[in-house]
């Protein structure tokens, strides 16, 4: 009696859970039986809102790739969407491969991987914003079904790639003369891992490469500024209407001077576009002014300059009536540090040596309470000798000229006595006269104006710290903290 009640209770408990099991599978994705053991190509072939995407799928190679054994994770435009595709591009198999591989990811993703939200990157090489309940702002509709060889979601809208700031770039030059000017920066470099070796040259023991081999495209912009090709990263890109750029670009002329028109007019734009993006994606609301260059200028522009916005693969582009730089960050100051000297040389131009008698110094400042190094040369034997530096290209520009340059080193009986000694800085030749000797004041760690300096075109200055014309020690000594040159607009 008491197994026959045992018995019945099981059998009522399996009958309910059979209906609650019947019940969750009413609202649960009609996708087919079993499909846990099926690849994820059976499993949308055998859907029938799914079925375009199984065309197309075939269609451009893919749908075989996903009857691999290795792992992805499908976000699988329903049939709906798909009526969304260009003819054009689901009649070209290479295209048709590229919008779809924008929807396919190596390995599993599923709603709380993606949590918040995080960048995967597709079969493409494209990366695409998924937040566990969106793929690229698209709802998933149906999440997280499990297969053989990965996880599929269903979206309602199509994921079509959007190009990247580079491609953005390169595809609107014609009405852009800003990206016109960025993408005429390329130029021809030469890789020796793609040229081919000829043979090896008897004399030097180098490889001897084809002409014509190993030829690259490279582009200033991407070298020197940022590799907005790049989908590892997010980019806010800043773009202004022509007349906006031809009219920032003439505040600049005058500072890239140059021995001819065109070479002043491209040092000055380049000067003008290297603060045209930052790294990061900043949303229209998210601007006020405050972002900063990776040249340390501060982009002039709040929500309100931006005309149009355009999202794109790895970041977003703004687009501007105008922009008014302060000129003062793009001239910023120039310091040379006295501990990096090129050389030491005699007045003639010669090198001497004089290692022995050049200290470099770990020092404190004892006004500002920070540490600092520079150079100290001492009872070298040497008649005016001088210490060279060269600066980065300048803008061409009146200089005020300082230094930084401490006397505190000799000591009698425990207490700093420095020696008395004069130096003089040359600026351009060795034998310019721009400033005369000058004493070097005992214990002084402040800034000493020494007068000023107009560069008269871009390009590098050499500066000279010379000593005085005494081979006596104590008498021809250097000392050098660092020059700064500071920009008098």
């Amino acid at each position: 009696m008491l197994r026959n009640k045992i018995n019945q209770l099981l059998l009522v408990l399996a009958l309910g859970g059979a209906v609650a099991g019947c019940s969750k599978n009413e609202t649960a994705p009609a996708f087919p039986n079993a499909s846990v053991g099926k690849s994820l190509a059976e499993v949308i072939e055998a859907t029938p809102r799914l079925s375009l995407l199984a065309g197309y799928l075939k269609k451009s190679g893919l749908l075989k790739e996903l009857e691999a054994s290795k792992t992805y994770t499908v976000w699988a435009p329903d049939n709906e969407a798909l009526k969304s595709l260009d003819p054009t591009i689901a009649a070209d198999s290479a295209k048709l491969r590229a919008v779809l591989s924008n929807h396919i990811a190596l390995f599993s993703y599923y709603s709380k991987d993606g949590g918040a939200g995080k960048r995967v990157e597709m079969l493409n090489g494209k990366q695409v914003f998924f937040a566990g309940a969106t793929f690229d702002a698209s709802p998933i509709t149906e999440a997280d079904h499990s297969t053989r060889n990965g996880v599929l979601h269903v979206i309602g809208k199509l994921a079509a790639p959007l190009p990247s700031v580079w491609e953005y770039i390169n595809g609107n030059t014609a009405a852009y003369r800003q990206n016109a000017f960025i993408v005429g920066q390329n130029y021809q470099a030469f890789d020796p891992a793609l040229a081919i070796v000829d043979s090896i040259s008897a004399n030097t023991g180098l490889p001897v490469y084809r002409p014509g081999t190993g030829l690259v495209t490279r582009n200033l912009f991407l070298d020197q500024v940022a590799d907005v090709r790049s989908e590892e990263k997010l980019f806010t890109y800043f773009l202004v209407a022509d007349a906006a750029m031809v009219s920032e670009t003439n505040r600049l002329l005058p500072y890239f001077r140059t021995s001819t028109a065109d070479s002043t007019l491209s040092l000055s734009s380049f000067r003008l576009v290297r603060d045209m993006v930052v790294e990061g994606y900043f949303t229209k609301e998210q601007i006020s002014g405050n972002l900063v260059t990776r040249f340390g200028v501060t982009l002039p522009v709040r929500s309100a300059d931006i005309t149009a916005s355009i999202r794109l693969s790895n970041g977003i582009v703004h687009v501007l009536g105008g922009i008014n730089f302060n000129l003062a960050q793009k001239l910023p100051n120039i310091l040379v540090q006295g501990e990096q000297p090129r050389g030491t040389f005699r007045p003639d131009g010669s090198v001497v040596n004089v290692r022995g008698s050049v200290f470099f110094r770990d020092r404190l400042n004892p006004l500002t309470g920070k540490a600092f190094n520079d150079i100290y040369v001492y009872n070298h034997g040497v008649s005016a000798l001088n210490l060279q530096y060269t600066t980065a290209p300048l803008p061409a520009a009146r200089y005020k000229v300082y230094w930084v340059a401490v006397n505190d080193t000799l000591r009698v009986n425990g207490t700093i006595n420095p020696t008395a000694f004069q130096q003089r800085l040359a600026l351009g030749s060795r034998t310019a006269t721009n400033f005369a000797l000058r004493a070097v004041d005992a214990n002084n760690y402040g800034e000493v104006l020494l007068g000023e300096y107009t560069h008269p075109a871009y390009g590098p200055l050499d500066l000279f710290l010379t000593a005085a014309s005494s081979t006596a020690a104590g008498v021809n000594t250097l000392t050098l903290d660092y020059i700064r040159l500071e920009p008098q607009l």
